[in-house]
Parts: C-alpha cells; structure tokens; sequence
C-alpha cells in the first residue's frame, strides 16, 4: 500500500484485463484494487466502466467493486 508504483500497475492490469475480456484476471485485479484501499480507486472504476467498449457485464461488475471499495473507505462508526 505504501509503495507509490501499486495502484497505477493494478489499474493497469485491470484495464488490460477488461479490454481483454479476461473475467478471470478481472476478478483478481479489482480484489487488489479494492484490498489496496486507495481512494483513487472509486474514480478508476466509475472511468472504466463508462469507456467505450467496456460489455455490461464488465461495467455491472464494475460497479460492484466500486462499492465495496466504497465501504471499505468509509470511516469506521464507534460502537456504543
């Protein structure tokens, strides 16, 4: 996580993933990019699912992981 060249090589590969059609690599790249926990992740996965050529199927999953992202990076409620 520290380590400034990881979220732009798993960004990458997920690119290259879904331009590809690659389901499999697709599911390992965004678990890294949701597990890496970067906020700049939210932002990469709303571009990626509206470029064109991205399939449905791709752009819903897409939206998937941006939410758990999303709840990832939300600050965590005190329990009383």
């Amino acid at each position: 996580k520290d380590d400034p060249r990881t979220f732009p090589l798993i960004s990458s590969a997920l690119t290259e993933s879904v331009e590809r059609r690659s389901f499999n690599l697709f599911a390992s790249e965004a678990d890294a990019l949701v597990a890496l926990g970067d906020e700049r992740g939210l932002a990469f996965f709303q571009e990626l699912s509206k470029k064109p050529g991205t399939s449905p199927q791709f752009a819903a999953n897409l939206s998937g992981y941006e939410a758990r992202l999303r709840t990832k990076l939300a600050p965590k409620q005190p329990k009383p």
